[in-house]
Parts: C-alpha cells; structure tokens; sequence
C-alpha cells in the first residue's frame, strides 16, 4: 500500500470520454455529451538506483540467489536482485500465454522473488545479533572460550567450521573466525530467552515494511509457547541454524544496525508520489521500526570483529577487503535439507561501508554454495567498489 488517499493513490489516471454522434460513414454530426478531459495519474520516485542495481543483477548472472542494499541511515533501499529471472523484453508489446506459462513450469522459479519472499537459514550472518545479546547480558568480551572443532551437547557435537579447532578466542576472535564453539558455548550459558528480544530487535520475525509483498521470517516463539527446548536448540540458534528464518532484506538491515548503531529502519521503495504538474504530493520519511538495546561500547567490540572479518588476513571474510573501501563484514555458511533427504549450503555475506560519512549495507545470498567467504564476500566487495566509485565519479561531474 502507498501512503496517504485519495489524490494519491491515482496513479494509473482516468481515461476521458466523449460522447457523440456519427453517420453511416462515421463523421461525426454532433456532440451529445460534454468532453471529460482525462486526468494524469500521479508519478511514482523510487529509491532504487539503477546503477545499483544493474550491479546488483550482474552479480547474480548465472547463479541462484538474492542481493538486497539499502542507505543505513534511512531504510530507503537502492538495490533488490532475485536470480534466476527474467527478461522484461518478453512483456512488450504483450505479454504472450505462451512465455508466461513457461515461467510458471520453470524449475528454477524465475517469478519467486527470493530478495523480499525467500526464507533462508542465516547461518553465521547472525551472530553480530548474538554477540549484541551475548555482551548486553554480561559476557566479558576479553573472555576466552577455547575451540577444539567442536562443543559437546549431551550426546552430540556440534561442529565448527574449523575441524581442527580455534584454539583460545574472545569475542572479537570468534566474530572474525566465525567460531560456532564460542557461540554455542556462551549461548547455552545465558538461555535462549536471552537471545530472543535481541532477534525480534533485530526486525526478525516481521515483515520490513516495504511497499511490496514480503516474508515476516520466524525466530523462536516465547518460552510459554515453545514447549520442550533444549540446549541443542539454543547452540543451533547461536550460529544461525534452526528456528530462525530471514529475508534478504531483512540480512542487510542487520548489517546496516551495525553500521548506524542499532536501529532498524523501516525499509521503503517509493521516497515521493509527485502530480503531473510536478508538486511533490508526499515525500518519505525515514522511521525507525525497532533499536536494538546495545551500548556504544558494545557496539565498537562488535564493529572490530566485522572489521577484522574482512581485514585481517585470517578472517573469513578476506576476499571481501578493497584496497580503496574500508569494508566490515560478516560471512556465513547454512546447511538445510533438500528433497530426497540431501543436505546443500547456502552461503552468505553481509556488510557495510561508509562514504562520505554516509553508511550504505548490503546483502549477498548464493544458494547450493560452497562458503560464505568464496562464493559471497567478493560480490559485496565488487558491489561497494563499483557502486561508490559511480557515485564519486558523479559528485565530480
């Protein structure tokens, strides 16, 4: 729905009329009825920008998956790719049963728009959130947890990427290594009902508020509602597995709350509805949905360790580091279940830079991928490089 009445939802315009009469050779002899002039529909000024996204679109070339951008600071998104797609010459003039019938028997699904429908397992993306939960109830960031490549739950290990082990890390560390021990050791210490508050904060679990159709997401229901939980299902959920779906729109806003300190904008596609004449009608203004309740302090530890994911030469997400862009990242890896009882990965990156003091967040998914840091972090960092590049190219001019 756009916003506002009346005037402003007349977008498409009303035809005129004229009502008159004619002879056998279809001259007209007179007019019956008074001429009703059309009236202009209103124009639509969208936040997208088209050299975003025709970067966004060519990072997804030939894969399957979803990117999604945004301005940090204001929820306006400048970018949303869905691959497979399809061509827009194939509507004009018309839009043939034929070709339409041939998208929706498509396999691939090239009309599913994954950047605003798809649910996807996070993965490691959301440990920024966690570490957020984790600090805001009392972990000593300084505290080491040591990884031997795995956690003992019960009668079960849970795995971490790195099979031999991290050795001793601290928050900083774990961030940077994506350390699945870390997480689930610190998590378990707190409960799930320590993390929970911070996922809903983190604008998980409802819809953004774009003007399109979209997915809420799902994270784990209230204690009083969740029934039997175990340890296991805490850990799970410390490193973006189990009850715990997003969009990914919803992933570049947690980069961006990183990047701006918290908030969650709300998300927005049109920034002004203008008449024909060319008033501005309505204009957007950014809203802040929901803040994650993080201190300053806390946050600066959790900026280090995406920093350092994309900077430090062992991070897990060094393809992402530019030699012009200071970039801060986060990368991730989910496993889910196929048809047939398989198991695929779908990988991630997630990160912000800043320009000219203005911080911009972005959002790669590649599905049946290999890792987080091969498949995804070289995209954002082609995306930042090329897009800031286009828009100091433009102050100059």
């Amino acid at each position: 729905d756009l916003p506002g009445g009346g005037k402003l939802r007349m977008l498409r315009g009303i035809p005129g009329c004229r009502v008159v009469q004619v002879d056998h050779l279809g001259f007209v002899r007179q007019t019956l009825l008074a001429e009703t002039p059309p009236v202009h529909g209103n124009h639509l000024k969208l936040t997208i920008d088209s050299r975003a996204q025709e970067i966004a679109e060519f990072l997804l070339e030939g894969k399957k998956g979803a990117f999604a951008a945004v301005e940090a600071d204001t929820g306006a998104v400048l970018a949303l790719a869905s691959s497979p797609s399809y061509s827009l010459n194939n509507f004009y003039p018309v839009l043939t049963q034929k070709y339409y019938q041939s998208l929706l028997n498509d396999p691939e699904k090239p009309l599913f728009d994954r950047s605003l429908q798809g649910l996807y397992t996070p993965g490691s993306i959301l440990k920024p959130v966690i570490a957020a939960a984790l600090l805001e109830n009392g972990v000593d960031p300084k505290e080491e947890i040591f990884c031997p490549g795995f956690v003992q739950i019960g009668n079960t290990k849970l795995r971490c990427a790195a099979r031999s082990g991290h050795g001793y890390l601290n928050m900083t560390g774990a961030i940077e290594k994506s350390c699945n021990t870390y997480f689930a050791v610190m998590a378990m210490r707190y409960g799930v009902d320590a993390l929970r508050p911070f996922l809903a904060a983190a604008g998980l679990g409802k819809k953004t508020g774009v003007e399109v159709p979209e997915k809420a997401g799902l994270i784990p229901k209230p204690a009083a509602a969740r029934g039997r939980w175990t340890n296991f299902d805490t850990a799970l959920i410390s490193i973006g597995q189990g009850q715990v779906l997003l969009t990914p729109l919803q992933a570049a806003n947690i980069a961006a709350a990183a990047a701006n300190g918290g908030k969650i904008m709300k998300n927005y596609l049109v920034s002004e509805i203008i008449s024909p004449s060319g008033e501005v009608l309505w204009k957007a203004h950014p809203q802040i949905a929901s803040e994650l309740p993080v201190k300053k302090e806390n946050w600066d530890i959790i900026r280090q360790g995406m920093f350092d994911v994309v900077n430090s030469p062992g991070g897990s997400g060094r393809r992402a580091k530019s030699e012009t862009f200071i970039i801060y990242g986060k990368t991730g890896s989910a496993e889910v279940s196929v048809s047939g009882g398989g198991r695929k990965k779908n990988t991630w990156f997630i990160g912000f830079s800043i320009l000219d003091g203005k911080p911009y967040a972005a959002a790669l998914l590649i599905e049946e991928g290999s890792a987080g840091g091969v498949d995804c972090a070289p995209g954002v960092k082609y995306f930042f490089e090329n897009y800031f590049t286009q828009l100091l190219t433009k102050q100059k001019n």
